[in-house]
This record gives C-alpha cells, structure tokens and sequence, in this order.
C-alpha cells in the first residue's frame, strides 16, 4: 500500500515540509522507500485574485469610466484610480478607446460600440484549475495576472527495514572502546 505524502499531510492537518523531514529519516532507515512526484499548477497573482474579486478587468473599468462625449485623460485617471494605467494601455491595443489630441487636452473617446472582457473567464477558469490553451496561458503570463507554482511530494512504500516502531541496533562493543 503506497501513500502520497501531500495527501497524508492535508488529510492528517500536518505541515508538508515537517512530514517530508520525518519520513526521509525513516528512509535512511530503509523503514520506507520514497519515490518522488512533481507538482505544478497555474495560480492567479495578487492583482488578477483582485480583477476576479472586483469582477471587471481594468480596461473594463477605463472603458465603462469613458463618457459618449469623451473625457479628459486627467480625468479618466483620477475618477478610475489605480486601474487608470493598466487598464488604459490595456483599452488602446485592445482598440477599444482612441486619444483625440486635437483640441489641446487629449480627450479620451470611445471607438468599440461594445466590448467583451474575455480575460475575465480566462482568470476564473485558472482559478477553477480547468485547461486553458498555451496561447492564453501566455498572454496571462505577459500581464503576470497567472504563475506557475511547483512542488515535490513523495510516494511512499513499505521499505525492506519495515517496522512499527524505530528499533536502534545493537553495536558490537569491544575491549578497545
């Protein structure tokens, strides 16, 4: 019967890190034998757990923030606040919004009749570790909106020194020691 110790450790409540210390003792021992086992998964950022919370990508917020009219791009900037930069560079390759500069103030107007935010799912597709293809894992990677966590477990078996409780061995004594 084999067991895996990241398993062992998020069933039992131990520390992974403890339990790994632990059991490569008992390997020394050959009381087990342990084979190790990669991990990775895509995790979102800091920011992209705060767009996922917020439910709207900063572009969507500078898009949404532009008045029909237009809006001054000092204005944009200090009714959108910290999303102002991202989302504004964001909007424009996204050709969603233009900067008119002919009137003296750059005047920020809208150039998409609607939008679709597709990042968003992406962001909660990740969160819900489901398959994304390469091409949208590394756009999220570009924005770093996603990272890429790894981690060791080891599979555990029975090794040939099996016993229940840690015996120490008897040494040989001689007249000499």
């Amino acid at each position: 019967e084999a067991f895996d110790t990241g398993v062992l450790a998020e069933t039992q409540g131990w520390d992974h890190a403890i339990l790994v210390g632990v059991v490569k003792s008992l390997a020394a021992h050959q009381m087990v034998e342990l084979e190790e086992a990669k991990h990775s998964k895509w995790a979102l950022t800091d920011e992209a757990k705060l767009n996922v919370q917020q439910g709207k990508m900063p572009e969507t917020i500078v898009y949404e923030a532009v008045k029909p009219e237009g809006i001054s791009l000092a204005a944009l900037k200090a009714q959108v606040g910290k999303a102002a930069d991202i989302g504004f560079k964001q909007a424009m390759q996204k050709k969603w919004i233009a900067v008119d500069k002919s009137g003296g103030e750059p005047l920020v107007k809208k150039i998409a009749s609607d939008v679709e935010d597709a990042v968003l799912p992406m962001l909660k597709a990740v969160e819900l570790q489901e398959q994304l293809p390469p091409m949208d894992l590394d756009g999220l990677k570009k924005r770093k909106l996603v990272v890429l966590e790894s981690w060791t477990t080891f599979r555990l078996t029975k090794g040939p020194e099996f016993a229940l409780e840690k015996k120490k061995k008897a040494t040989d004594l001689t007249f000499e020691m």
